[in-house]
């Protein structure tokens, strides 16, 4: 990660990027060779952070790897699951078990925020595998979500057994560490630190680069994101994080 084009980075800045960015790759040299039947619940990392502080790149970085799998923004733990008891947590209804799976279908292939979930078509393939794969892993309703991100970045026919370390990228989620570990004790994060200066730049060109687009402006849904976006984080108690 090098210094942004909308701020001149110190040496400093830069070092701490670099540091980020090669920590990344060792985690996942180093946890290559886990052994997959300690699957499902224990080799799993989650990427957390301030926004724009390059969670996004950690994430692709860690799955150019065969047998690594970071699925994208679900916002599990601080939407989802924060609704719920611990009854309905450990034991949940068919109802609501089946409503999180329909969810999870929808959201696959798709970005978190930016699309109206309750207009995309569900993908009743993807939705039969993930209700097999969450079985699979347990009753709880912990399972569905392990299972979606084992099964979204699989492909349709991508095999399960080679995957050897899964997890999830959703900076909010570094709030969220509590119900994390509740839920997989096991689990590792990787907790993104950037200079404010590039978080803030990193800012900026995000709001250019969605809401105009070869002169036009884009969806109403982008609109959306950026009014969750205001409303969701505080710019200078994300970047001190």
């Amino acid at each position: 990660m090098g210094p942004d084009a909308g701020y001149v980075a110190g040496p400093a800045a830069y070092l701490m990027d670099r540091i980020a960015f090669l920590q990344a790759v060792q985690f996942c040299d180093e946890n290559a060779g886990m052994s997959p039947g300690n699957l499902p619940v224990k080799n799993c990392v989650f990427i957390v952070g301030p926004s724009r502080s390059g969670t996004e790149l950690v994430r692709t970085v860690l799955n150019r790897h065969p047998s690594v799998r970071i699925a994208p923004e679900t916002h599990y733990f601080e939407d989802m699951r924060a609704r719920l008891t611990k009854d309905e947590i450990s034991s949940p209804p068919v109802a609501l078990r089946d409503s999180l799976l329909v969810h999870f279908a929808r959201l696959h292939g798709g970005i978190y925020g930016l699309e109206t979930l309750e207009d995309r078509a569900v993908d009743q393939r993807f939705l039969e595998k993930l209700s097999k794969a969450s079985l699979a892993l347990g009753a709880g309703i912990d399972s569905v979500f392990a299972a979606y991100c084992m099964l979204t970045m699989a492909g349709p026919d991508g095999p399960v057994d080679e995957l050897e370390v899964w997890g999830e990228k959703t900076p909010r989620h570094v709030f969220a560490a509590d119900a994390i570990v509740e839920a997989f004790p096991e689990a590792r994060f990787i907790v993104m630190v950037r200079d404010p200066r590039g978080v803030a730049a990193s800012y900026r060109d995000w709001n250019q680069r969605w809401l105009v687009e070869d002169g036009r402006e884009i969806t109403a849904e982008v609109r959306r994101e950026m009014r969750r976006v205001r409303r969701s984080y505080s710019l200078t108690l994300n970047a001190l994080l």
